[in-house]
């Protein structure tokens, strides 16, 4: 069965529909027990430094003393991972880095840094459009944060993930993610993680949870700001208990290249829920901003994907349950909600201007 709910034309007068179905409770969901474990405690204060130095990206430790230096921003990142304890902070100057081999953190509680009050002045890119062959940056290990850096897949055709998060505690900050062929950031089997304030544009999906005979478990996406993505603004897939709150969303989509062929007839998404070889249970959607500025070029505001029915999803029995839609806010779409199959879902509280 396949439910629409506000189809919008363009050329209709402009109103407000306030929907109000009082299924559960509609009072907004708390995240206070998503990050309640103790943090690891410092060893250290020691910080390695990473700047650009001629035609090279040398990294050096709190005494200036040379670590390493390469032209791939990578190989410096990784010297510096092999080294790192607890307690450690990474601070990337200001400049242009290349990656031809992807850049990997295993470490607990470290703190990378850019510069957060100006995200573009430090950049991560991928070398060419075949370099690196896997992601930008991937980070593992447990509480840590990055903060302050543009990753730029540069329309990369091989790496899928630029941004690669794992692991458990670990937080994304005010980051910007650019020119990904597929996804801008995707976490993979973490639990705990947050992804805050950041900055996603011109890829397939703006954010993306997805787990492979795992969840993506007790997560926060909130605060974002999501432009021109194919596909999808931000896309769950089997997730746990994850609440994607206070994020804006307008993709006008004017800049993608296509990757795959056969997304080239789809509509843009901007919340996109769905299941493939695990179920999405507890997904809470509040205080979300889902417009199009320019009209018409996202199609659908939310769509909630229950059964077999696409040709690229492979479900299990168990899929989707216990979802919530609270104070969301929906403008300018051709549809503001889609959902095919069945749902334990509550929606409260949504405007829908047409």
């Amino acid at each position: 069965m396949t439910i629409n709910l506000g189809k919008v034309r363009s050329k209709r007068p402009v109103f407000f529909m306030l929907i109000f179905v009082c299924i559960l409770s509609t009072s907004v969901i708390s995240n206070s027990g998503i990050f309640n474990a103790p943090q690891v405690s410092a060893a250290t204060t020691y910080t390695y430094t990473i700047s650009v130095e001629g035609s090279n990206y040398v990294a050096r430790n709190t005494a200036g003393t040379l670590i390493t230096s390469s032209t791939d921003f990578g190989t410096v990142f990784n010297a510096i991972n092999a080294k790192l304890v607890s307690g450690n902070t990474v601070s990337i100057k200001a400049g242009t880095y290349l990656v031809s081999t992807g850049a990997k953190l295993t470490k607990t509680n470290i703190a990378i840094t850019g510069d957060p009050t100006n995200p573009s002045s430090t950049t991560v890119r991928a070398a060419s459009k075949s370099t690196p062959t896997n992601y930008l940056f991937q980070m593992g290990g447990s509480y840590n944060t990055i903060q302050g850096i543009t990753f730029d897949a540069n329309k990369n055709t091989v790496i899928s993930p630029q941004f690669y998060l794992l692991g458990s505690y670990n937080t994304v900050k005010n980051n910007r993610f650019i020119n990904a062929l597929q996804y801008n950031l995707e976490t993979s089997n973490a639990d705990h993680f947050q992804i805050l304030d950041n900055y996603a544009t011109n890829s397939q999906y703006g954010i993306a949870t997805m787990g492979f005979n795992s969840w993506s478990t007790n997560g926060l996406i909130s605060g974002n700001t999501i432009t021109d993505c194919q596909s999808a603004g931000i896309k769950i897939r089997n997730a746990l208990d994850v609440v994607v709150e206070n994020n804006y969303i307008d993709t006008a989509y004017v800049q993608y290249i296509e990757r795959y062929s056969y997304h080239s007839n789809e509509g843009m998404t901007g919340l996109y829920l769905s299941v493939s070889d695990g179920p999405s249970v507890n997904i809470t959607f509040q205080n979300n901003r889902v417009i199009d500025s320019k009209e018409n070029k996202i199609t659908r505001g939310v769509f909630m994907e229950n059964q077999n029915t696409a040709y690229w999803l492979s479900l299990t029995s168990v899929r989707m349950s216990n979802i919530k839609f609270l104070n969301n806010y929906f403008s300018g779409l051709y549809y503001s909600i889609i959902t095919t199959g069945s749902f334990n879902t509550l929606q409260a509280n949504t405007i829908i201007l047409r």
